[in-house]
């Protein structure tokens, strides 16, 4: 019986914390790609402050949140990611436009592929 109580309480820690690790990886994206999007727009609008300081904003929160999504994603993926929004800055300062959408596109997909990645689901498991 001290056994099944056991494996029920590992069960259930390991559960838990599948769960909160999806639910944070599904907000990082949400949240992430929100600020990209705004970014395209504030572009697309020839603002250049307003895309400067969405920049900076997505560098920031993608350096605060890489450190735990490190642990549950590719780092193939993570360093492109990392390397792609490091490049942002620099293409909002020489006023880019063409390119800066072109990268917040890549932004946009690289996410896409690690939450559908990430995702359980029977196409993930088999």
């Amino acid at each position: 019986m001290k056994r099944f109580i056991a494996a029920i309480v590992i069960l259930s820690v390991l559960l838990t914390a599948t769960i909160i690790g999806i639910v944070y990886l599904k907000h990082v994206v949400d949240d992430i790609s929100g600020i990209v999007v705004k970014l395209m727009e504030a572009a697309a609008d020839n603002d250049y402050d307003k895309a400067r300081n969405l920049a900076e904003i997505v560098s920031i929160e993608w350096k605060q949140r890489e450190k735990i999504l490190i642990f549950a994603t590719q780092n193939k993926e993570m360093d492109e990611l990392t390397f792609t929004i490091s490049g942002l800055e620099s293409l909002v300062s020489e006023d880019y436009w063409p390119d800066l959408r072109s990268q917040c596109e890549k932004i946009l997909t690289i996410l896409e592929h690690i939450w559908e990645s990430e995702r359980p689901s029977f196409h993930n498991i088999l």
